[in-house]
């Protein structure tokens, strides 16, 4: 038997790392794996149907580092994640670099494989101990993300050329994110333009993007906009400070319609243009809706994707350009016209997994693995101890 284990962030509400797990572990299911995901976040739904039996898999300890916890919590925590995990291959993948030193222990328990797999847009800084960690993993060929940009966004100041010796260039595709189910609970008025938004809301490219939507609504004030929100903020907040943007604008009508999967294609029929990052640029990209990719560093255009760009997080050759500007482009020129963009089909989901499978067999599997716990001095854990316990100790009062 083979066993595929993942240590990510959430399994609830609907994002890039969600759709991405999800049509993985179906991959997995079919290709003879049993599959298990362990997460730490608080969820108020789990809305992608193939993840629900795993909700008995939340672990909030994992919201914290390893030196985070005595030696004895993290033997009681690797237990919770390792326990009636004997099959003959095991692989670990873990989706933070936070979580990468958790699934070193947790392979090294269960002599398997641990694939680094760091999907964070934003990586810290780490210790030259713990980039040692991260040179371990690269140098065997244990990272499925490990490409140059993004190897040079883990080393920062340490990355060094000889890298480029290990790379593997890491696809993150999404498919069934849209259905031709009718659903008739939203009714979208018509307007001159309709826009649309896919994705979390407390991302911190959206609060620049309405910025923009508002400078580009202002100078048509004879035009009507519909402002289409698919998805949402884990508190809320973001909601309520959307909302408070377009209080008052006249000529846009707000719809924010929260986490849905899956987008029924009725309510994306009408939209001119979208605007995302990541994975949820293709989404609409694979209808051709003209869709706008931002860049998850400056919070500007990348392009619009399929067009003049096939970047959806980070751009590489392409100027920085303003979203409003792009935006009237694509409404009040035909530039953007006529154009179809490939979907991603099936078959193509399937050959990255697959690729992502084989890739596997390349690593050394020799029982070796970093001593991850060694990092960290007594003074270093002592510290974090007390910072968790403080933290845990304000969550109770929150």
């Amino acid at each position: 038997m083979k066993k595929y284990i993942f240590l990510t962030s959430s399994i609830g509400r609907i994002g890039g790392a969600q759709m991405f797990v999800s049509n993985k572990c179906e991959y997995l299911k079919k290709h003879g794996w049993d599959v298990e995901i362990f997460f730490f976040n608080t969820y108020d739904q789990i809305r992608i149907e193939n993840l629900k039996p795993f909700s008995r898999n939340y672990l909030p300890e994992l919201k914290y580092p390893i030196q985070a916890y005595t030696k004895r919590q993290v033997d009681i925590i690797l237990s919770r994640i390792c326990c009636g995990s004997n099959a003959e291959e095991i692989v670990v993948e873990t989706h933070l670099t936070e979580l990468a030193f958790w699934g070193e222990l947790v392979a090294q328990r269960l002599n398997g494989i641990h694939l680094l797999n760091y999907l964070e847009e934003s990586i810290p800084f780490f210790s030259k101990k713990e980039i040692a960690f991260f040179d371990f993993k690269v140098r065997r060929r244990e990272s499925l993300n490990a490409s140059r940009k993004s190897l040079k966004r883990l080393f920062k100041d340490y990355y060094t050329e000889d890298y480029e010796n290990f790379t593997f260039i890491l696809k993150t595709p999404c498919s069934n994110v849209v259905s031709d189910a009718i659903d008739n609970q939203y009714h979208i008025e018509a307007a001159d333009y309709c826009l649309t938004s896919i994705g979390r809301l407390d991302k911190p490219y959206v609060q620049p993007m309405i910025a923009e939507i508002l400078q580009l609504v202002d100078l048509h004030t004879d035009k009507t906009f519909n402002m289409i929100f698919i998805g949402g903020s884990p508190d809320g907040k973001s909601e309520v400070e959307i909302s408070n943007a377009f209080r008052g604008v006249r000529n846009v009508k707000l719809y924010m319609l929260g986490y849905m999967f899956p987008i029924p294609r009725k309510l994306l029929e009408k939209v001119n243009v979208s605007i995302a990052t990541s994975n949820s640029v293709l989404v609409t990209a694979n209808l051709s809706i003209p869709t706008i990719a931002v860049d998850a560093n400056d919070f500007q255009a990348i392009g619009v994707y399929g067009y003049d760009t096939t970047n959806t997080v980070f751009r590489k050759e392409e100027s920085p350009r303003k979203i409003s500007d792009v935006l009237t482009e694509i409404l009040f020129s035909d530039k953007y016209a006529s154009k179809k963009v490939l979907s991603i089909e099936q078959e193509k989901v399937n050959k990255t997994f697959s690729e992502q499978e084989n890739m596997i067999e390349s690593t050394p599997k020799d029982g070796k693995y970093f001593d991850v716990l060694s990092i960290y001095p007594f003074r270093v854990r002592f510290l974090a101890i007390l910072k968790r316990s403080i933290h845990l100790f304000f969550d109770m009062f929150s």
